[in-house]
């Protein structure tokens, strides 16, 4: 083994440490702050109830409404299942 060929493993086992960590962190990151950002968007059922009663609505496109901090609870979630995938992964190959 020469020492190139070493350093090309280690330098290989500690980016694929630090993406199997960092990925997961940040979708947790992501999902906390979707999470806060969508209960802080949401509005009081008091207050819902009210508005309902005084407006008419508006016609909309059905299924074209994303609240705010969905897409950032998505991808948070997404990130965190393929980070646990490839620690799983990793676990099942080093056996």
């Amino acid at each position: 083994m020469t020492v190139t060929y070493l350093a090309t493993q280690s330098a290989f086992q500690a980016a694929y440490l630090i993406a199997a960590l960092g990925v997961p962190t940040v979708g947790w990151i992501l999902l906390i702050v979707g999470l806060k950002q969508r209960s802080r968007s949401r509005p009081q059922s008091h207050l819902k109830r009210r508005a309902q009663s005084s407006s008419p609505g508006k016609p909309g496109k059905p299924g074209k409404d994303v609240s705010s901090g969905t897409t950032l609870i998505v991808v948070g979630v997404v990130l965190l299942v393929l980070g646990v995938l490839a620690i799983v992964g990793r676990l099942a190959t080093a056996v």
